[in-house]
């Protein structure tokens, strides 16, 4: 299948505090205030979540006891945003033992039918795929049953349970807190086993990205995670220069959970057109909805077909390269859906913890309208396999060999 090449670029860090150092002797309760104000009126996708937001936020309050423990304020805090239901919800800060973030921390993905649960995707390199496998069935976690277990992340107005909430709180569940442990029971073949699984996260890998070129002279490009690291631009215009006489290529956009920024995105969508492009449409809050275009690189137009491979762990601006691209018209997208993560992403700063929350406050959307959250390829195919034999880069390979 060719020799792999490589190039390298450090991952701009997450900000990760061991134990939390929030201020003591502090009233907090202004900053719950606060962040409950702003958002019903800044969370760009408020929608249905303003059923239990008032109840969320008495709760809060109430727990925001006076001079509270660092800890005590960052949990009341992180159950807070749990009612938002929104993966693209973050706070600035995480203690030792905080939730994990979905998709970065999940390495599963399960999803219902008609007798229950079913894994439909598994992150290779992580826990979850060196001991489970796609169709195994969701029976108990960590001891609960996948009701009960859903049900652990969700706080106020546990009485209102659309779908999307649903999803949202058990993936969440199954990514777990940081430190404890996870153990999981599935059904596979008539048979009920238990693994006990380590942190699901996969080991970070030290490359921006990696390129080969497969049989057939068809390049091939996956990037690591690092859509909002600088250095991914000069080494994206590396790897291009070296599969410049390739006869197709394939962008696997599989492993990017944690997005990044239009600085980094646009210019290696640039490699890509030969004249501006529009690729996505902006919906700003309380203004008039634009096109977001994207400026070819002078010289450097890789003109040959594409294929885009895209799944669950295709994350925030990743999805947006996917529906640029097939908007414009210029690649094929395969795969499953995305992390389905919404809109762009600013921030609040609540004063007295120092802490930030982040949201997503305005829409995005693909060319044609579609919520870019919404869109998906089509058809549907597997697209994560866990660290099985990857199905989906046979199938674009060989569509590639049929042009």
């Amino acid at each position: 299948m060719g020799q792999w090449g490589f190039a390298s670029a450090g991952f701009a860090a997450l900000l990760v505090v061991s134990g939390c150092s929030l201020p003591e002797d502090v009233d907090h309760r202004p900053d719950v205030r606060a962040l409950c104000e702003a958002m019903p009126k800044q969370h760009a996708y408020f929608g249905d979540r303003g059923a239990v937001w008032d109840a969320a936020c008495a709760r809060a309050e109430t727990a925001m006891v006076l001079n509270a423990a660092p800890a005590q304020v960052l949990n009341v805090f992180e159950e807070l945003v749990d009612d938002l239901y929104d993966a693209h919800v973050s706070l600035g800060a995480n203690s030792a033992t905080s939730p994990r973030l979905v998709p970065s921390g999940l390495d599963m993905w399960f999803e219902a039918d008609t007798k229950g649960y079913v894994l439909t995707a598994l992150r290779p390199d992580s826990a979850a795929a060196a001991n489970l496998e796609l169709g195994d069935r969701l029976v108990r976690f960590n001891g609960l049953t996948p009701d009960d277990l859903l049900m652990t992340r969700v706080h106020a107005g546990a009485g209102h349970l659309p779908e999307a909430r649903k999803v949202w709180a058990l993936h969440a569940a199954l990514a777990g807190n940081r430190g404890a442990p996870r153990e999981i029971e599935i059904e596979r073949r008539g048979r009920v086993l238990s693994f006990s699984l380590g942190d699901p996260e996969p080991a970070s890998d030290a490359t921006a990205l990696r390129y080969r070129i497969l049989r057939g002279n068809i390049g091939y490009v996956r990037l690591h995670n690092s859509l909002g690291n600088r250095d991914k631009v000069e080494a994206f215009e590396g790897t291009m220069a070296a599969l410049a006489k390739t006869d197709g290529l394939i962008l696997d956009l599989r492993d990017t959970p944690s997005g990044g920024d239009t600085d980094i995105a646009e210019p290696i969508l640039g490699h890509f057109v030969s004249e501006t492009q529009a690729y996505q449409m902006v919906l700003p809050a309380r203004k008039k909805a634009y096109l977001r275009e994207v400026d070819p690189v002078a010289g450097k137009t890789y003109d040959k077909a594409l294929i885009v491979l895209v799944g669950r762990w295709t994350g925030s601006m990743a999805e947006g390269m996917a529906v640029g691209l097939d908007g414009m018209g210029r690649a094929l997208v395969m795969g499953d859906k995305m992390a389905g993560l919404t809109g762009g992403i600013e921030e609040i700063s609540l004063k007295q913890s120092g802490l930030s929350a982040r949201y997503p406050a305005y829409g995005l959307s693909h060319i044609d309208g579609t919520p870019r959250q919404d869109w998906a390829p089509t058809p549907r195919q597997r697209a994560d396999f866990g660290d099985g034999e990857d199905l989906l880069l046979q199938a674009a390979r060989a569509r590639l060999l049929q042009r």
